[in-house]
C-alpha cells in the first residue's frame, strides 16, 4: 500500500472506465520492503501478539464453558425447585 507502489500499478494500467493490470506485468513490479533487522523486528511482534491473542482465546473458551456450566445448574435447580427465586429478587432491588 505504499505510495510507490500504487503510482508504479497506476501507471501500468490499462483502461479508462474500469482501469486494471495484467497480472504477469504486475508480478514484476519491484516491492519495497524494510531491511531484514525491521523485518525480523516486525515478525518478532508478531509472534508475540499471536502467542497473547491465542492465551487470550484460550482463557474466553474456558469461561464461556464454565459459564455455560453455571447456567445449566441454575436451570437444573430453577426446574427442581433447589432455587429460592427470592435470593435473586432481593439482590436486583
Amino acid at each position: 500500500m505504499s505510495n510507490e507502489f500504487v503510482e508504479s500499478v497506476v501507471a501500468h494500467s490499462e483502461g479508462v472506465s474500469y482501469p486494471a493490470i495484467n497480472p504477469s506485468v504486475l508480478g514484476t513490479l519491484k516491492i519495497p520492503v524494510p531491511p531484514l533487522p525491521e523485518q525480523e523486528r516486525i515478525a518478532s511482534h508478531l509472534d508475540e501478539q499471536t502467542a497473547r491473542i491465542d492465551v487470550l482465546r484460550e482463557h474466553t473458551r474456558k469461561h464461556i464453558a464454565r459459564l455455560r456450566e453455571y447456567r445449566s445448574s441454575l436451570i437444573s435447580a430453577a426446574v427442581t425447585g433447589q432455587l429460592d427465586i427470592n435470593t435473586f429478587q432481593a439482590r436486583a432491588a
